[in-house]
């Protein structure tokens, strides 16, 4: 389901950004819900890297336009 010209509903680029999240230990969001919001997750893990919980930061923009985007989708 599209949300926001962001949305990534590509099956192959949120395969991508998953495995990018498993290797960074967090992922990003910017826009792809919501236009104005930026949202980020990351997982708590203990010791031996096992999930133990998580965190989310979040944003919404308040005033202003967004901001340019390169064609991938990447903030400019």
């Amino acid at each position: 389901m599209v949300h926001t010209r962001y949305t990534v509903t590509d099956l192959g680029e949120i395969d991508s950004r998953l495995m990018q999240g498993r290797l960074s230990g967090y992922a990003s969001n910017g826009e792809g819900l919501i236009i104005g919001d930026m949202t980020i997750p990351a997982a708590v893990v203990d010791r031996e890297r096992r999930p133990m919980g998580s965190v989310l930061l979040s944003r919404r923009r308040v005033t202003g336009r967004s901001p340019k985007r390169s064609s991938a989708g990447h903030r400019q």
